[in-house]
């Protein structure tokens, strides 16, 4: 079996919002959750490995009921092991509260741009509904990230949005590029190779899967099936498990 330290694992593929980027195809119409004695199954088998991170994202994993239940296997299943929830933040995390100040240690929240630039993402009230919600998240015993996609519309407003976060009780903001794959894939490449001066953390896409340095990476969707990343599951290139 193949060395891994970082499982992702797609709890659902149901999410509230169909935004425009979306590497899984996640939408409101998408009802796809895993079955918990699945996902139990597969991760029983990486219990021998020294897997230091797992991430629990979707679609959104704040939709799926039984969400509590995850996070008790992931945490079963593997000691000392950081968890991270990914969420869109729309959702408020009142009955996940518990659960997430016992086992999570971080919740990272997309935002992509003010207002107009969020919501041309995500779409209409996207923007306000995180918002409002924001202090329910900061109000937990997590670590807070920010993600941020770049697209070429919200580059000039990142620098002044990632200052205004983290004078607000987010912990830390990551730029991440747009990846050319799922509903993306009909935006074009601009926004894999993004040159501007006030992203200097993003993080480059490799050229070719060959050049993928994300081998030790296992992505576990709903059905069950198994691949390194979205990228090979949209090639449909299986993960190698053994």
């Amino acid at each position: 079996m193949r060395q891994i330290d970082t499982i992702y694992l797609f709890c659902t593929l149901h999410c509230n919002l169909e935004c425009i980027h979306c590497v899984v195809d996640a939408s409101p119409q998408n009802k796809e959750y895993i079955d918990l004695r699945l996902a139990e199954n597969i991760l029983s088998s990486y219990r021998k490995q020294k897997i230091k991170n797992i991430h629990i994202t979707g679609g959104e994993p704040l939709l799926y009921t039984k969400l509590n239940e995850i996070i008790d296997i992931c945490s079963s299943s593997f000691k000392n092991t950081k968890i991270t929830i990914s969420t869109n933040g729309t959702i408020n995390p009142a009955k996940f509260r518990d659960k997430f100040n016992q086992k999570v240690d971080e919740i990272c929240i997309s935002i992509d741009g003010w207002k107009e630039h969020h919501e041309k993402v995500r779409g209409e009230g996207s923007f306000d509904k995180l918002l409002n919600n924001l202090n329910n998240f900061i109000s937990l015993n997590c670590k807070i990230t920010i993600l941020t996609v770049s697209f070429p519309w919200n580059l000039n407003y990142q620098e002044s949005l990632i200052k205004t976060l983290l004078e607000n009780g987010i912990d830390s903001v990551k730029t991440i590029p747009l990846k050319p794959y799922g509903r993306a894939k009909n935006l074009g490449n601009y926004g894999t190779n993004i040159d501007h001066p006030s992203i200097s953390n993003i993080m480059a896409l490799p050229g070719k899967c060959s050049d993928c340095k994300l081998t030790t990476n296992l992505s576990i969707f709903p059905d069950g099936s198994t691949y390194t990343c979205t990228v090979q599951r949209e090639l449909d290139i299986k993960a190698h498990l053994l």
